[in-house]
Formats: structure tokens, C-alpha cells, sequence
């Protein structure tokens, strides 16, 4: 079996983590807004669905772009970013879990 470079499991881990984090904040950004806002079970649905779709478009949107970049990029300049991107969205979860607890 082909061996695979070190920083290619670093790829995966960063991948793995980012992906991760996106959904923990888009669950707690939607238990904070039915929190706050009180909302029943058809407001909760539309929280969800409205949710949802903020946290997807932005993929849509940019998934070319990213895939030209990352071709003519090193790894390393793709990693840095998502995990500042992972720092930023940390503190956010933190931010938003104080505000509800």
C-alpha cells in the first residue's frame, strides 16, 4: 500500500476539525435563537431551516474559489487559515454557551 505524506493526515485532521466546529456553532447559534427567542415548535423548524441555510450558502458560494486556490497553494497555506478560522469560531461557541448558561 502507497504510504501517505505526514502532511496530508494533517490535512484530514484540520478537515475533520473544521467541519466539526462548523456544526457545534450552527447548533448553538439555533438553541440560542430559540432560547431567545421563546419560539414554538413551527418557529423552532423555521430557526432550523433559515440556520441552516447561512451556514451552507457560504460553501455553495465559494467552493471554486476555494478549489482554485488549494491547486495553487501549499498545504500549509490552506491549514493556517482554517485553523485560525477553527480559533475564531471556538471562541464564538464559548461566547455564545456563557450568554446561554
Amino acid at each position: 500500500a502507497p504510504r501517505l505524506s505526514r502532511s496530508f493526515g494533517w490535512l484530514n485532521a484540520t478537515q475533520f476539525m473544521g467541519a466539526l466546529n462548523d456544526n457545534v456553532f450552527k447548533l448553538l447559534v439555533i438553541f440560542f435563537l430559540v432560547y431567545l427567542l421563546d419560539a414554538g415548535d413551527d418557529a423552532r423548524a423555521k430557526i432550523q431551516a433559515y440556520a441552516t441555510l447561512l451556514f451552507v450558502v457560504p460553501f455553495i458560494l465559494f467552493s471554486h474559489g476555494a478549489g482554485v486556490l488549494a491547486d495553487h497553494c501549499s498545504k500549509r497555506n490552506v491549514i493556517v487559515p482554517i485553523v485560525v478560522h477553527c480559533a475564531l469560531n471556538t471562541i464564538g461557541t464559548l461566547l455564545v454557551l456563557g450568554a446561554i448558561l
